[in-house]
């Protein structure tokens, strides 16, 4: 469709665009380069915490066109009566249903930015509002302000259901928690029926969560495709690069420190493992106490770490979304041996024993991360076929192909709606 002017367009994100160090920051920021070639962008920050990290703080001056930083009110309301009540007599219950209520009020309008769209200083009247999550959009109040499309890459009832399969417990919880995801699944479709049109991080969340209008925008490595040649370290080494503060993360690797790594170094005792990501300092100092382990917390450059290693291990076995980390390490011509979670969304192009290695109970895991340890001529080969992979998939044109795709269908379903309402 031909776009006589600028696209005047709000990209309303739970995230900063800079700077650009894990997987959720670098979609807001390859969003944000997408829309910048369509139109004119502002970026709202919608924070989901009162008080801003250190980092965030010295980000805000990076990000371009930043119109606002919007962040929950303090102290919070206090909870119904009723709920009170529950709390004070079964305290972990009470605590439970509490923090489910807090949960399901992202799928409306935040009170206290009710009058966000007609403050004083600042033109906000949008062709297009593109919210990064649902809850963005939903908190603003941003439906019916302007077209709407969303990038739903961490879809809350997933993450619910993912854990759930993921851990055992008794029925009563089990079933509370299916309680759960009925919920928010329900919300979630009430609001994919108001946006103009839906990207989803893969086609199993398409299929999952039916929308009007939808397409699949898949992650992509955000440094693009690096031949880095092979391995140069001391020992066999497998990686592991992610947010170590976010739970899905932590307890995979957690796990596979504990059930893993022990029948690893038994097989390969001289077998090295590098954690990098941002973490506590205790978990440092625990993780590092583990035979051949390396934890580094937070690196300014990801390449000496990608050089040094055989494979990666990507053994995450709950979340929402994709694992951009498994794209990263193709792109470094790296390998990973991960779980059928963790592979999810790259299903039709990152193969069993051709790229990566997939395997959900211990036993197989650990014999996979073996064989490659053993055989860097295979995990070499393996790993230049995946950089072949995401050099031709998943690349910044394609990524912003699909988002002006979704963009166009959205601006034909407005004006074909606007014909409609103006027909006799």
């Amino acid at each position: 469709m031909t776009i006589k002017r600028p696209l005047r367009i709000l990209l309303a994100t739970p995230f900063l665009t800079e700077p650009p160090d894990f997987g959720a920051v670098q979609r807001s920021n390859l969003m944000h380069r997408a829309l910048c070639a369509l139109g004119e962008v502002d970026i709202v920050a919608v924070l989901r915490h009162v008080r801003m990290t250190d980092g965030e703080e010295a980000a805000v001056p990076k990000v371009g066109r930043l119109v606002d930083v919007l962040r929950p009110a303090w102290p919070q309301p206090r909870p119904p009566f009723w709920l009170r009540g529950v709390r004070r007599l079964r305290p972990s219950l009470g605590n439970t249903l509490v923090a489910e209520r807090a949960a399901l009020e992202q799928y409306h309008e935040d009170p206290d930015w009710i009058g966000w769209w007609d403050s004083p200083g600042h033109d906000r009247r949008y062709d297009l509002v593109v919210g990064r999550h649902l809850a963005p959009l939903c908190r603003l109040g941003a439906f019916g302000r302007a077209t709407t499309l969303l990038d739903l890459d961490d879809a809350p009832d997933l993450l619910i259901s993912s854990h759930l399969r993921a851990k055992r417990g008794a029925s009563g919880a089990r079933l509370v928690q299916r309680a759960r995801i009925h919920v928010h699944r329900r919300e979630i479709l009430r609001c994919l029926k108001r946006c103009a049109h839906v990207w989803f991080a893969s086609e199993a969340d398409r299929t999952r969560l039916p929308a009007p209008s939808g397409s699949v925008l898949r992650n992509i490595p955000f440094h693009g495709v690096r031949d880095i040649g092979p391995p140069v370290a001391d020992a066999p080494t497998l990686l592991f690069v992610g947010q170590l503060r976010y739970p899905p993360n932590r307890l995979g690797v957690q796990h596979f420190l504990e059930q893993v790594w022990p029948a690893v170094i038994e097989h390969v005792p001289n077998a090295r493992i590098r954690l990098v990501g941002e973490t506590s300092p205790e978990d440092l100092v625990a993780w590092n106490a583990h035979a051949g382990v390396d934890a580094v917390g937070r690196a300014a450059s990801l390449e000496e770490h990608y050089t040094a290693a055989t494979a990666c291990i990507a053994p995450i076995r709950f979340g929402a979304g994709t694992n951009i980390k498994v794209l990263e390490a193709a792109a470094h011509g790296r390998p990973t041996v991960l779980t059928s979670f963790a592979h999810r969304g790259y299903e039709r192009h990152l193969e069993h024993e051709r790229e990566i290695l997939c395997a959900d109970d211990d036993p197989d895991f650990a014999a996979h991360c073996v064989a490659l340890l053993r055989d860097p001529a295979r995990a070499l080969a393996m790993g230049s076929l995946g950089r072949a992979v995401v050099a031709h998939e998943f690349s910044f044109e394609n990524f912003a192909r699909t988002v002006a795709q979704g963009v166009s269908i959205a601006l034909g379903h407005r004006t074909a709606t606007a014909e409609a309402g103006a027909a006799p």
